[in-house]
């Protein structure tokens, strides 16, 4: 399930999906990808820069969660520029990995600087951030399914 951002109701709750406070699976792939429990819309506004001045004049404009992504787009003055974050031993897309994090341009072309400074701004942040490890539904660690 996925929440969604728009304009000033940039709320964020949108990255707190109440969908998952842990990835539940009736029969769990014996590896699955930490995934992003709620309560976390305050940092991840600031660790996406939302009002900050960023650079290329990028304004956070809409974001989404999907358990394990978070995905961000920016209104830069060379157009739109999505950035997904995810974890950072699940990566897809990566242009910078932080300690926890994954980095990377989706779409668009990112102003020089962009990512560099959503990058620092992760780092100011990311221990303060919580991953959650994927459980079975019956609450048991996935790596403990046989």
């Amino acid at each position: 399930m996925t929440s969604r951002l728009v304009g000033q109701g940039l709320a964020l709750s949108l990255f707190v999906v109440a969908a998952f406070a842990a990835v539940a699976v009736e029969e769990a792939p014996r590896e699955l990808p930490p995934g992003i429990p709620p309560g976390q819309e305050d940092l991840l506004q600031k660790m996406l820069g939302k009002g900050a001045d960023l650079p290329g004049a990028c304004k956070l404009s809409d974001g989404h969660i999907d358990k394990t992504v978070i995905e961000a787009t920016y209104d830069c003055s060379n157009g739109k520029v999505v950035v997904e974050l995810s974890h950072s031993s699940w990566a897809v897309t990566s242009d910078v990995q932080t300690r926890y994090f994954a980095v990377g341009v989706t779409k668009g072309s990112a102003p020089e600087g962009l990512v560099d400074t959503l990058t620092m701004r992760i780092l100011e942040s990311e221990d303060e951030f919580e991953f959650v490890e994927p459980t079975l539904e019956d609450g048991s660690p996935v790596d403990s399914a046989e």
